[in-house]
């Protein structure tokens, strides 16, 4: 631009529709001024060391002008004569868009959009409260244990799913409705191992069945919901957003579960078996205090499926059981290594009394190589195995005896339905759980 160009101004009312019109406006005419940042009473001086931006006009703030030893330029924003003039649609949008994320930092009304909504604290506040809403009508009180109740979701035609943890008897189980109704309710069945419990109401009730949404689409920031009950008072609810998400894992307590899913949620007494609600109302899962001591964790809703999919068949989740503790073990002799082509495998150091190793004449001190052809590292690859083998099947075990390689045929059997994991992918058990 000239340095005798006059410079646009902006009236009044288009100053106050645009929040972000710089507040340090140029005066007219610009002061033609080359590789300088800092102006002394009105007149150039040396250059400021820490840049070289060419600046052309004096400066005015909230109408007056500012001269002298008033300010050095550069400890504000650097811009050049044109962008702070530039009243173009491009430049206008530009500027829109740095209030826009001003706005969203502040919590503040994005008034000054006329093409955008409008996006306040308080109507996130109400979204979410309409979301806990919504869910809360599928959300019931389990009482399965002494003195204090946990948290079901009502999941469709009378199931409900809590966590296992939370579920103390067999018998004389209760659940309190949306209502305040106190109703019986039958054990279908419950898996420690993936920490799933399924009851059935007894009778016909009138209850809503949860929303259940898709856990594939939460990402890390998203806002969530923990909604509990308690009892007849109403619905209880713990605000947080998802701090991870991830691939497939397996819990210490040995249950595989299709994605980790883990929040900032604060568990309360009661709290577990609630569901994780996001901002529309939309069940993604049902929250765990048993998983994980730094974070709530969710057992994705998939997940949930499947395992209530075998408790309603059978009652229980029949898995397969070796009878056989293992660890880790690294060859020491490195011709050892080249003959067999890897470091080590995994040694058998204890075998379950009559249980299917010894049975199949597995023994201890025994070296586990391979698994149906797949290489075996840690114990947690053994466990994955069996995952995926029914009880009686039979499988294929290479084995490093006295230093000699041979294979024997296992016959998996099924493991006791009263018997705990106690290892997982290098934990150990917890001494209790939350919820």
């Amino acid at each position: 631009m000239a340095g005798g160009d006059a410079t646009p101004r902006k009236t009044t009312e288009e100053k106050d529709s645009d929040p972000f019109w710089p507040a340090f406006r140029p005066t007219s005419p610009p002061l033609p001024v080359k590789d300088i940042d800092t102006y002394r009473n009105g007149k150039a001086c040396e250059p400021h060391s820490k840049t070289t931006t060419v600046l052309g006009p004096i400066l005015e703030r909230d109408g007056a002008v500012v001269r002298g030893d008033d300010i050095v330029l550069a400890e504000w924003p650097v811009y050049d004569t044109a962008t702070l003039i530039d009243d173009s649609g491009a430049a206008r949008a530009a500027r829109r868009a740095r209030a826009h994320r001003f706005s969203l930092q502040r919590g503040s009304t994005m008034s000054a959009f006329s093409d955008s909504p409008s996006l306040t604290l308080a109507a996130v506040s109400d979204q979410l409260a309409l979301a806990v809403e919504q869910a809360a009508h599928s959300v019931v009180a389990v009482h399965a244990r002494e003195r204090l109740a946990s948290t079901g979701v009502h999941w469709r035609d009378g199931l409900i799913v809590t966590t296992a943890a939370t579920v103390r008897r067999d018998t004389g189980i209760e659940v309190t409705l949306p209502s305040g109704e106190r109703v019986s309710a039958t054990l279908v069945g419950r898996d420690m191992t993936s920490d799933v419990a399924l009851l059935r109401l007894d009778g016909a009730h009138a209850l809503a069945p949860a929303t259940i949404g898709n856990a594939a689409t939460l990402r890390p920031g998203h806002l969530v919901l923990a909604v509990a009950r308690l009892d007849a008072s109403g619905p209880r609810v713990s605000f947080g957003a998802v701090s991870s998400v991830g691939g497939p894992w397996r819990s210490w307590k040995g249950g595989e579960y299709t994605r980790r899913v883990q929040s900032g949620l604060q568990l309360y007494p009661g709290f577990g078996g609630t569901p994780l609600v996001d901002a529309h109302g939309h069940v993604h899962g049902i929250n765990s205090g048993g998983l994980s001591q730094q974070f709530a964790t969710t057992i994705p809703a998939e997940n949930v499926e499947r395992v209530i999919a075998q408790l309603q068949a059978t009652g229980y989740v029949p898995r397969g059981w070796l009878g056989a503790a293992m660890q880790a073990a690294r060859f020491p002799d490195v011709h050892t290594r080249d003959a067999l082509g890897r470091d080590g495998g995994l040694l058998i150091v204890g075998l379950a009394d009559g249980g299917p190793a010894a049975r199949s004449g597995l023994l201890v001190g025994d070296i586990v190589l391979s698994v149906e052809g797949t290489d075996m590292h840690e114990p947690h690859d053994v466990l994955d195995a069996l995952e995926r083998t029914a009880p009686g099947r039979t499988v294929t075990f290479e084995l490093l005896r006295g230093g000699v390689r041979t294979t024997h045929i296992v016959t998996v059997g099924e493991r006791p339905r009263d018997a705990g994991r106690t290892g997982g992918r290098g934990r150990g058990p917890r001494k209790g759980s939350r919820g």
